[in-house]
This record gives structure tokens, C-alpha cells and sequence, in this order.
């Protein structure tokens, strides 16, 4: 079964950076003050790709690594699956690297943003960046992204095994949880056939998540980067095959990576 799609929110209020923080901020009062969704002014001219506006918060001492520290509904998460509790721990190069925008990407960094800091959620700015902009990935991997970084993500995947379990005869069911939470099937066949389905908070790592949204592009950088296309809990091609991203499988095919 294919995971929900999860569309990013943008509020309006997001959008208007002339809000009170920022314009506050401005005008020499506190550079680092957070509005009511716990978002200081970096974080939403981040979010937003404003250039400008990130150059001058940085020139006025903004904290680069300064992190949401509570939920809000409004909370800007510009990429395409968003997993619950999604912004908790976010850093504005994370925001910045999800709406992949390269040049506030690049500001961020070159103003020691920590490239490998992770939201609440563990998910890393390269792993935000994985469904969004190649060009945002290239200078993360470029600055020391870890590659092998992880998350849980919940989805249900159903594969096939090639042996059966020895404490398992055909036609029974076995109900189980594995070491990272997720609730575990595995059913046989009278056959022998033995399918194995996973569901809940399924591990996924940059090149998976990729995989999962269907962007060989990034997929194959990642590769070619040294990224496992093992993953953590379900391979990148058993990800590609979920959603149905052909291209994906294709390329992880023609690369020789098995399920």
C-alpha cells in the first residue's frame, strides 16, 4: 500500500516577512525575538527563499542555529510529505533546504549553519533537501551532510521474503514488533510463499526518502556520494516501488541494487 501525501502549508502569515518580528528586528530591537508560532525572523526569510532579507538578519546577528521549540499548525514546512510533529527542531537551514532554496542554502552555511543538526523528528537538512532541489543537496553533501542519517517516517510496505522463518510453518501467521517500533507481519502460504508487512514509523535515510518522492536525480547523487541503498529498514528500491516511481527503479535496477 502507498504512503498518504502529505502537502505542504504555507500560511499566509508565513509569507508576510515584513511581520512584526522581522520589521522589530529591523529597527535594532531583537534580531532573535520569535513570533507567536515560535519562529524568528531568519527562519521565516529562509522558509520563503528571501535572500535579501536573510543577508541583512545574518549582517545583524541572527542565530542560524537557533531551533522551533514548539508545535503550531502554522509552522512552515515547504516540501511535498510531511511526517507528524514535522517542525519541532527545525533550524532555518533545514527550512531552507525543504523549499529548496539553493542560495539561502548557500548564506546559511557559509554562516556556519550546522550542516548535520536534526530536527525533533531526526530528520536532517539533507534529508529535507532529499525530495526538493538537487542543487540544495550538492552543496549540503559539499559541507558534510552524514548521508547515513535516519528518520521514521509511517507507511505500510509489503515484500515478499525468500525463506521462511523456522519457528513459522506454512499457513501460519506470525504478529511482532521489530527494533525500530514498527508492528510486523509475516504470513505464509500453504505454499510456502511468505509476504513480511511492515507499518508504522518505517526508518528511512536521505537516498530512501528520495527514492520514496521520486527523484532519480538525487537518488543517483546520493549514490554516487556513498550512500547505502540498504537504507535503514526498507531498501531505496522497495521505496521506489511503493510509490510507483518507475524511473527510480529503474536506475536503482540498472545500478545493480537489489530489494
Amino acid at each position: 500500500m502507498g504512503i498518504s501525501k502529505f502537502i505542504s502549508t504555507v500560511t499566509i502569515a508565513a509569507l508576510l516577512l515584513g511581520d512584526a518580528v522581522g520589521a522589530h528586528a529591523k529597527k535594532g530591537g531583537d534580531v532573535n525575538a520569535r513570533d507567536k508560532d515560535d519562529q524568528t525572523a531568519l527562519m521565516r526569510a529562509a522558509a520563503a527563499g528571501n535572500t535579501d532579507e536573510v543577508k541583512d538578519l545574518i549582517a545583524a546577528g541572527a542565530d542560524v542555529n537557533s531551533t522551533v521549540q514548539a508545535q503550531s499548525a502554522a509552522m512552515v514546512i515547504a516540501h511535498k510529505r510531511t511526517p507528524p510533529v514535522a517542525t519541532l527542531g527545525q533550524t532555518a537551514l533545514m527550512m531552507a533546504a525543504a523549499g529548496g532554496h539553493a542560495e539561502v542554502v548557500s548564506q546559511l552555511l557559509a554562516a556556519h549553519a550546522n550542516v548535520n543538526a536534526a530536527a525533533r523528528d531526526s530528520r536532517t537538512s539533507l534529508i529535507f533537501a532529499s525530495q526538493s532541489n538537487i542543487d540544495v543537496v550538492k552543496l549540503l553533501l559539499h559541507a558534510g551532510a552524514n548521508l547515513e542519517a535516519r528518520f521514521l517516517f509511517p507507511m505500510s510496505i509489503t515484500r515478499t521474503l525468500k525463506s521462511r522463518p523456522t519457528n513459522l510453518a506454512p499457513g501460519e501467521t506470525f504478529h511482532g514488533v521489530d527494533s525500530n517500533g514498527a508492528i510486523m507481519t509475516i504470513t505464509t502460504s500453504p505454499a510456502g510463499e511468505v509476504q513480511e508487512t511492515l507499518s508504522g514509523g518505517i526508518c528511512q535515510t536521505a537516498v530512501t526518502w528520495a527514492a520514496l518522492g521520486g527523484n532519480a536525480e538525487i537518488v543517483q547523487l546520493l549514490l554516487d556520494a556513498g550512500a547505502s541503498p540498504a537504507g535503514c529498514e526498507v531498501t531505496a528500491l522497495e521505496a521506489a516501488k511503493a510509490e510507483h516511481h518507475q524511473k527510480v527503479v529503474d536506475l536503482l535496477v540498472a545500478r545493480g541494487v537489489k530489494e
